[in-house]
């Protein structure tokens, strides 16, 4: 295999870092027989011949090179379809030349649909997807291949792939919106959902009054679980049974709803109120999304989400969502006040360098609960990242943290806030005659310290230069106040 590959003078072309002399390696690796080296290479693959999905004089030469070790059979083919795909991408200049090289292979990726080898199943429709030409073929075989495919990534891949063909020039569109149609009723739950992912983008008048309905049969606990990598990796593994890939699936469904709020707001209820905790963990990330992007009424998705904080398995992704609504977070208030009581101690014990996203959320709605636990990360001896700004939320209704700001004046990450207080601080800015900061910088001033003397003139000081009774720092001595 690659004969003449040290032939070619790669070192006369570049890659995004220089030379391309490191890819007949690369090349190498890619085939491999250790699954190891082979994700090291298919990495180096795509950090320097197509970087960030850029194409290269080298990346067009080493197209050959790749069809070879796919029409071989070689270990690593679904990397090497994966590498294709990104290959042909459509664009201009070069690209189109890789599009060109890549659609010529057209027939030897259609003979692979039913390869023994499920993960190469999975990879060849992705590629067939951007392969140039006459689309209707790819889209005939695809759906040939459906009823016969046993692995549901590969059916997930079939399908998502027929649905983006369907926009293609000479593709009956209506055939393929009525052929998705049917798949939502079908009692596999991957066909099901992919089908209504892909009917939500091309005829939303065609979906099914329940969305839902097929989603709970994803989390079946005898469903096929994800494989092992084959080698040592950091990647989480699926803690459940089910399929691997249903998170992204539900969240391609909530995305491609788009404005339908109403509909997008039925689908991840039913989720929250899951008995599977892998389902209404899958449900947050889309949640978040659509709260924060689009209009509607979202009690009841609000509440549901503030009932995760009680999951240790989904109370991080829920006050994560929670952290980033504002006064939309008030629905689930008393959910957060729980988690905040219990959450606390652990923080403090942990000495946490930052706020946690619950009492952040608890601030957002400026709820007197989250009052005591700013107290004990002020008394601190090093307060966390941010405080101020949580602090200065409330205003005058924090008056109560004067004294505890009187003895940190000069730390100026509670400047905002003091500020924030209001005529409550009593917290007078001075001007500072030693600091040469001071002196040369008229600009070395405050908005903290402007905001808390409204009515004064304005005083150039530094952040270390603060009295609470109009006197100035008899510390530290003159000349080094600390700025």
């Amino acid at each position: 295999m690659f004969e003449g590959l040290d032939e070619v003078d790669w070192a006369s072309m570049e890659h995004a870092y220089g030379p391309a002399t490191e890819v007949p390696d690369l090349l190498r690796g890619l085939v491999d027989p250790d699954p190891a080296v082979r994700e090291s290479a298919l990495e180096g693959m795509y950090g320097t011949v197509h970087h960030q999905g850029d194409v290269y004089e080298c990346t067009v030469a080493t197209i050959p090179l790749l069809l070879e070790a796919v029409a071989a059979g070689s270990p690593g083919r679904d990397g090497v379809l994966g590498l294709l795909a990104s290959y042909a991408e459509v664009g201009d200049g070069i690209d189109d030349e890789c599009c060109r090289e890549v659609g010529a292979a057209r027939g030897l990726f259609l003979g692979l649909l039913d390869d023994g080898d499920p993960r190469v199943r999975r990879a060849v429709p992705p590629v067939l997807r951007v392969c140039g030409g006459d689309a209707r073929p790819v889209v005939a075989a695809l759906r040939a291949r459906l009823p016969e495919e046993g692995d549901p990534e590969a059916r997930l891949a079939i399908v998502e792939s027929v649905g983006a063909l369907a926009d293609r020039k000479g593709v009956d569109r209506a055939g393929v919106v009525a052929w998705l149609a049917g798949l939502t009723g079908q009692d596999d739950p991957v066909r099901a959902a992919s089908a209504l992912a892909q009917l939500a983008r091309l005829a939303p008048a065609e979906l099914p009054a329940d969305l839902a309905s097929p989603l709970p049969a994803l989390y079946d606990a005898d469903a096929r679980p994800e494989p092992p990598a084959g080698f040592p990796t950091d990647a989480p593994r699926e803690r459940e049974g089910g399929f691997p890939h249903r998170a992204g699936l539900i969240r391609d469904l909530s995305t491609t709803l788009d404005d339908r709020v109403v509909e997008r707001i039925g689908l991840l209820t039913s989720l929250l109120r899951s008995p599977s905790r892998e389902a209404r963990g899958d449900a947050l990330g889309p949640a978040s999304v659509l709260v924060s992007r689009w209009r509607g009424d979202y009690r009841e998705l609000v509440a549901l989400v503030g009932d995760q904080l009680d999951d240790p398995a989904t109370a991080v992704r829920a006050a994560k969502a929670l952290e980033h609504w504002d006064e939309l977070a008030a629905p689930a208030a008393d959910a957060l006040a729980r988690a905040l009581d219990a959450e606390q101690p652990v923080a403090e014990a942990n000495r946490a360098q930052s706020p946690g996203p619950v009492l952040r959320a608890l601030v957002g709605l400026l709820d007197e609960r989250a009052l005591p636990a700013l107290r004990r990360a002020l008394e601190r001896p090093e307060p966390p990242r941010g405080i101020g700004g949580l602090i200065g939320a409330y205003g005058p209704v924090a008056a109560d943290f004067v004294p505890l700001f009187r003895a940190r004046l000069r730390d100026p990450r509670l400047l905002w806030a003091a500020g924030a207080l209001g005529g409550s601080a009593r917290l007078r800015p001075w001007p500072c005659r030693t600091c040469w900061r001071c002196r040369r910088n008229p600009r070395w001033w405050t908005r903290s310290a402007r905001s808390a003397r409204p009515r004064r003139r304005r005083l150039r000081s530094c952040s270390g230069c603060w009295t609470t009774d109009g006197r100035r720092w008899s510390w530290p001595p003159r000349g080094r106040c600390g700025a």
